[in-house]
């Protein structure tokens, strides 16, 4: 009877972890899809975490690229995010990464005694452009402008916590002023001299 107990609990368990994975799949599926739906429509779309996972509406966002993605980030270890770049590249958008210079080399060290770096995966992406700012003062900017028409500000970085746990903002911004205000100081900061290119 124990052991027929052990296995009820067992199996009971499992059903749990498939239930609550199918249940996350099918949350982002209709955060991605209710981005997807108003990005033409609202001029202004504000996200809050934790009551709001924003890695879904991050990346339901960035898969409406089709030419350019110009991006300006701090921390990068959310790999569905780094998937997403690729997957874009390989579709021919062509995407600038400007980086913190401390942030991105303590990435590159935890990584390699993980063996895994997700910055790795962007090596070898002819339509991923990286660049490192040369400069210790903080490239704290999380940001992008996707086709340069729509404009991604807000405090949340890529990683997990930053999207899913921490309390953080994501703003969504379709006006040809924020946009082209962004743009004019992206170029600013990808052509300054001391940057480092990294690919």
């Amino acid at each position: 009877m124990r052991l027929r107990s052990w296995i009820y609990l067992g199996l009971s368990f499992l059903l749990f972890v498939w239930m609550s994975s199918c249940m996350h799949e099918a949350y982002a599926s209709v955060a991605a899809s209710a981005v997807q739906q108003t990005l033409d429509q609202v001029a202004v779309q504000v996200h809050y975490s934790p009551a709001e996972n924003l890695e879904p509406i991050d990346l339901a966002t960035l898969d409406t690229a089709t030419k350019t993605l110009d991006i300006s980030t701090y921390a990068m270890d959310d790999k569905p995010i780094a998937d997403e770049l690729v997957k874009l590249a390989a579709r021919g958008v062509v995407i600038r990464i400007y980086r913190d210079q401390t942030q991105y080399a303590g990435e590159l060290a935890h990584g390699a005694k993980r063996q895994q770096n997700l910055n790795a995966e962007f090596a070898g992406q002819p339509n991923i452009h990286i660049r490192v700012k040369g400069t210790v003062a903080l490239a704290h900017l999380k940001a992008y402008v996707v086709d340069g028409v729509l404009l991604r500000e807000g405090s949340a970085n890529w990683s997990v916590e930053g999207e899913r746990v921490q309390d953080n903002s994501l703003i969504l911004i379709r006006d040809p002023a924020a946009v082209a205000r962004f743009e004019q100081d992206f170029a600013v900061i990808w052509n300054r001299p001391s940057n480092q290119a990294v690919q």
